[in-house]
């Protein structure tokens, strides 16, 4: 599957103070771009309707901090923590998340479009509603995340850990679950998500369970 890569710029400027640039361009109705922001820490920042647009966050710290409706294109996240963030309603356009953690954070009715998340933790992560087309999960666990009522195109997963994950009213025709783990999976008591779904023998034997089948 070919995902569009960040377009980012290797000559990007170094963000000094970061809050003073980033309400600069607010004030001009600007978008935030050609940064390079390292380092940063903040704790219950409001961030809500921002736009990065060509941006490196590497080794950040976003705890409980709101990224509402903010606008994400060509932006490498490497090695930051957005635990129990607001990222609702959020737009991801060609980004990378790389070696980051994200544990509790909300993305719900955000949507991502060739985005690359490898080496992540976004265990109990919440995701409803959320869009997805050509997205690629990648040696990342969503263990206890909630996949709930997705829209999902091109979706790849690899060496993904879906432990005990919810994809209640999310179709998942066409995914290939063989590389991952699946077990503990939530649906619906019908099993209807299911459809299409590529598995292997062992994880098939499990999901049948779910649809109260006994295999002897």
């Amino acid at each position: 599957m070919k995902i569009q890569k960040p377009k980012l710029n290797p000559d990007l400027m170094k963000a000094v103070d970061f809050i003073k640039l980033l309400r600069e361009e607010r004030d001009n109705e600007i978008d935030l771009e050609q940064v390079h922001i390292n380092g940063a820490e903040f704790i219950g920042e409001d961030f809500c309707g921002a736009r990065f647009e060509n941006v490196l966050f590497e080794r950040c710290r976003f705890s409980e901090c709101s990224f509402e409706k903010a606008y994400f294109s060509d932006v490498v996240f490497a090695n930051c923590d957005f635990s129990n963030s607001n990222m609702n309603y959020g737009y991801f356009n060609r980004c990378e998340f790389s070696m980051n953690k994200a544990l509790g954070a909300t993305f719900t009715e955000a949507c991502m479009k060739d985005v690359s998340i490898t080496e992540s933790n976004f265990k109990y992560s919440n995701f409803n509603k959320m869009k997805m087309d050509a997205v690629e999960l990648k040696d990342s666990s969503f263990e206890s995340a909630y996949l709930t009522e997705c829209k999902i195109k091109n979706l790849y997963c690899n060496n993904t850990e879906f432990l005990n994950a919810s994809f209640f009213r999310t179709p998942l025709k066409g995914i290939n679950f063989t590389k991952s783990n699946i077990t503990g999976l939530v649906v619906s008591m019908e099993g209807v998500e299911l459809k299409g779904a590529i598995v292997d023998l062992y994880q098939a034997a499990e999901l049948a369970k779910l649809l109260g089948v006994v295999i002897q």
